[in-house]
């Protein structure tokens, strides 16, 4: 189904771009993909649907169209793309019930009522609710971030393009903040945010690719924000060292050298604060905050609630440089923009 982003009466996802007031300036050109092949899949979990746009950025709201992507079972928070196998991995059920992963083959290609290729049915014990997704595209894997009765966990499964049906994770990391996670793969560092835990204190444990059980904080880094009164979203840059945290009702918080950054827990000295620099987003809201970097066009998507921005060469922006112009995306009620996925 293709839609005029002007016809929001249609179908509510479809959403209104428009400058935002940080500061003046011009977006990049927008990125046509090859026959207007879908290229930037945003979720609404408020109305249970996902757009899909043939580029990873609009420049104004003039002429473009989307299109809208619905499932029969529900759509969750977590979503990935391997561009590789034009597959898209996304949680399915509902926001609090999610307890299945849906695997969509020809994504690029798809519009309307979709129907999974497979379905993958992680076997985890006590699953209450699969919370994100994160595609390691160079190793084929994929790992899941779950609440449970007692804990959040990390479900790893290994060669996940041949899975479905019922699996069992080939690691289960226990005992891991639910909520909110990003991980930097070139470092084999799990960046955690305990969702239960208001303020801006993140950890970050090392071997990612190798964890298993229940995880161990001996060798964690605690990364204190200062000045932060809650973080939520994360996302990784790996490329330049960097981890951006959504903090709610202000905008984007930037950890620069995030991989060395923050102390040991036990080490003297403790309580180390990281000053941050503040990207500043009006109406940055209170929660399902969703942070997505794209390392090809050096662009990071943020998701407010209803409100979205799309901020653009943020790798410059850092200690002493925070002023930037930012591409605003106002979604029409009851939209909660909750994931982001591209190529």
């Amino acid at each position: 189904m293709s839609l005029s982003l002007f016809s929001i009466s249609i179908v509510a996802i479809v959403l209104i771009f428009q400058l935002s007031g940080c500061n003046s300036g011009g977006a990049d050109p927008a990125v046509e993909t090859p026959d207007n092949a879908n290229a930037l899949f945003v979720v609404d979990t408020g109305h249970g649907v996902i757009a899909a746009f043939p580029f990873v950025l609009p420049t104004t709201s003039a002429g473009f169209t989307g299109n809208v992507l619905s499932m029969q079972r529900g759509i969750g928070s977590g979503i990935a793309y391997d561009e590789s196998r034009d597959e898209l991995y996304v949680t399915a059920g509902s926001v609090f019930t999610s307890n299945t992963i849906e695997v969509f083959d020809q994504a690029s290609q798809r519009s309307g009522s979709i129907t999974p290729a497979r379905t993958i049915v992680p076997g985890i014990p006590e699953l209450s609710e699969i919370q994100d997704l994160a595609l390691d595209k160079e190793h084929d894997t994929l790992y899941v971030l779950v609440s449970r009765t007692y804990d959040g966990a990390i479900a790893v499964f290994n060669s996940v393009s041949q899975l479905k049906g019922a699996v069992s994770p080939n690691r289960l990391v226990t005992e891991i903040g639910r909520g909110n996670f990003a991980i930097d793969f070139k470092r084999s560092i799990l960046y955690s945010k305990n969702e239960t835990i208001v303020g801006g204190t993140i950890h970050a444990f090392p071997n990612v690719d190798t964890l298993d059980g229940r995880l161990s904080y001996a060798n964690v880094r605690m990364l204190l924000l200062q000045g932060t009164l809650n973080i939520s979203g994360l996302s990784v840059d790996s490329v330049h060292d960097r981890l951006y945290a959504a903090e709610e009702e202000h905008g984007v918080r930037i950890i620069e050298g995030a991989s060395t950054a923050g102390f040991i827990y036990g080490t003297v000295p403790n309580f180390i604060y990281i000053d941050a620099p503040l990207i500043h987003l009006p109406e940055a809201g209170f929660d399902h905050n969703r942070l997505a970097y794209d390392p090809n066009n050096d662009r990071l998507y943020a998701g407010f609630g209803q409100i979205g921005y799309t901020v653009n060469s943020i790798s410059a922006l850092g200690s002493g440089n925070t002023s930037t112009s930012a591409l605003k995306v106002i979604a029409p009620d009851g939209t909660v923009i909750s994931g982001f996925a591209f190529p």
